[in-house]
């Protein structure tokens, strides 16, 4: 009984190495026919060759345009999405002045609160960085440089439009920041305005009028808040470039050292005109920051429309042809 237990098991082993053999066996044959010395007998040698569709003109031109726009446009869009990391070293990384707290005033606090963390970082916008960059944009720059780089193919206009639609409608999450960032930098420019006008009031009627404040202290100070009423002017009617902010700031730090021993006593007629101004010039601060955030948005969705828009020109004029 145990030898023929031991026959069968062999049995068994010998039928399993067949059936492995036959399942390796069946796929090769048919993946490689058999080739035979009778001519014909091997329909896939004896085909002729496929004939490759021809590339005309509009195609081909379309091509060397789109090779043109990889060449130019897209490395200046990349250029500009490494700048998304980069801050300025000549931004001295935290504040020229100070903020003070005001509890009631939420608008403010919310100024302060979103330029510091610009501040802190020389000017990078953090939300910008992690959020868009590495979710949306970098994937929108590989496949501009995809697309622009494809080799020359008949069918090659086709379809350019509704691409160039689909990846507008991926940067929307970016339009919509960027939307948001214009609205709130003119927000901020309101607030700012009216902090400017109420250090203005201060100084213009000080304290206890029975106290005369120290004329040099109060000149100094109304000085301090002219120019920064057309730092304000300045950045409000910025062009839009981000490095702007670098001016910004330190035309603020002038006027702080301008200030140097100016600081009133806690009983001085001059102690609430000082803190308007002190809270004044926080505001301008922080516009000076807002603004290069919204420039900086602004930037980098013109350099991306500007790329589309690129390709849908060289479309436009390069494929109307008949073919």
């Amino acid at each position: 009984m145990a030898g023929g237990g031991h026959i069968g098991s062999q049995r068994a082993k010998g039928v399993k190495r067949t059936l492995l053999a036959l399942c390796f066996a069946v796929p090769a044959a048919f993946a490689h026919p058999a080739s035979t010395d009778a001519k014909g007998d091997n329909p896939v040698e004896d085909s002729e060759p496929e004939a490759a569709v021809p590339i005309g003109p509009c195609a081909s031109a379309y091509h060397d345009a789109l090779a043109r726009i990889r060449e130019t446009e897209v490395p200046a869009l990349e250029q500009t999405m490494k700048s998304i990391n980069t801050g300025w070293r000549d931004l001295p990384g935290k504040w020229t002045f100070p903020p003070l707290r005001l509890s009631k005033d939420k608008p403010y606090r919310t100024l302060i609160y979103r330029a510091s963390r610009m501040i802190r970082t020389r000017g990078i916008d953090l939300k910008l960085k992690t959020h868009l960059r590495h979710q949306l944009l970098d994937r929108l720059v590989t496949d501009l440089k995809i697309y622009t780089g494809q080799r020359p193919a008949a069918a090659l206009c086709t379809g350019a439009q509704n691409y160039m639609d689909v990846l507008e409608g991926r940067l929307a999450p970016l339009s919509t920041r960027t939307a948001k960032r214009s609205v709130y930098f003119e927000r901020s420019a309101q607030i700012t305005d009216w902090k400017l006008a109420k250090a203005e009031a201060a100084l213009a009627s000080p304290g206890n009028p029975e106290k005369k404040p120290d004329p040099a202290k109060l000149k100094r100070m109304a000085r301090a808040v002219q120019a920064a009423r057309r730092l304000w002017v300045t950045i409000v009617d910025a062009d839009g470039a981000p490095g702007r902010m670098v001016g910004h700031v330190q035309r603020l730090r002038a006027i702080r050292d301008d200030l140097e021993g100016v600081k009133p006593g806690r009983k001085s007629s001059l102690a609430a005109p000082w803190r308007a101004v002190q809270i004044a010039l926080s505001g301008v601060e922080s516009l000076a920051y807002i603004q290069g955030s919204h420039a900086k948005h602004t930037e980098i969705h013109g350099a991306f429309l500007e790329t589309m828009s690129a390709v849908r020109s060289a479309h436009g004029e390069e494929c109307s042809c008949s073919n």
